[in-house]
C-alpha cells in the first residue's frame, strides 16, 4: 500500500516491549501512524484520535521517557461492538499490547497482556491510560 507522502511528517510512537527483549525480538518498537491507517484499512478521525490519544498518554505517563508496551492500561469509553470502540481498540492494541481478553496470556507469570483494555460506557474521558 502506498500511503500519502505526508503521513510521514506525523511524529512516531516508539515505545520499549521487555517480552520482545526477552526474546530476541528486539525491544524498541516505533509505530507510524501509516501502520495505523494500514491496520484499521482506512484514514479517518477516529483512527487519527486514537493514535494521538495513544502518544500524548505515553507523553503524559513517562514524561520525556519512552514508553513500556504491556504496561499500560487503557479505559476506552463505550463498550466493544459499539460504534467506532472497536477501531480505537484495535490502534490501542497495537502500539501499547493492551488486550481485553484474547491478548497474550504471559510467561513464567510475567508479561500478561489480558485485563490491560477495559471499556466503560460511564467513562467522563473518552480514553485513559495508566
Amino acid at each position: 500500500m502506498s500511503i500519502p507522502f505526508f503521513f510521514e511528517e506525523i511524529p512516531t510512537i516508539t515505545v520499549r516491549d521487555p517480552l520482545a527483549q526477552m526474546l530476541g525480538a528486539g525491544g524498541d518498537f516505533t509505530y507510524t501512524y501509516g501502520e495505523c491507517v494500514k491496520l484499521a484499512g482506512h484514514s479517518c478521525p477516529t483512527v487519527a484520535g486514537a493514535y494521538l490519544m495513544v502518544q500524548e498518554g505515553i507523553r503524559a505517563l513517562y514524561g520525556n521517557e519512552m514508553g513500556v508496551r504491556g504496561e499500560i492500561r487503557v479505559h476506552i469509553k463505550g463498550t466493544l461492538g459499539e460504534g467506532s470502540v472497536g477501531v480505537i481498540a484495535t490502534i490501542v492494541s497495537l502500539i501499547t499490547g493492551a488486550t481485553e481478553t484474547s491478548g497474550f496470556h504471559g510467561l513464567g507469570g510475567r508479561f500478561d497482556r489480558r485485563g490491560l483494555l477495559c471499556f466503560d460506557p460511564h467513562l467522563q474521558s473518552d480514553m485513559v491510560l495508566e
